[in-house]
């Protein structure tokens, strides 16, 4: 169980600096209670964030979970 606080922002920082150098980026998937802090501009690949089945249905906090994210079960 986490505790709401990741920065996920670091991660999407360092995919865009990959893929500036060259690196081909066709998608995130993220392991995560889905908790945190987001990057607020949408990326140009498609996000997954894979949670925890207890967290699936959670009512995050309007601004909190950008819509852009799609939610995967974790059974």
């Amino acid at each position: 169980k986490g505790c709401g606080g990741t920065d996920f922002v670091p991660v999407f920082e360092r995919i865009k600096a990959l893929a500036e150098e060259g690196a081909k980026v066709d998608v995130l998937i993220y392991l995560t209670d889905g908790e945190g802090f987001y990057p607020k501009e949408r990326p140009n690949y498609p996000v997954y964030f894979v949670l925890p089945k207890e967290n699936i249905n959670v009512r995050y906090f309007p601004g909190s979970m950008p819509e852009w994210i799609q939610k995967l079960c974790l059974e």
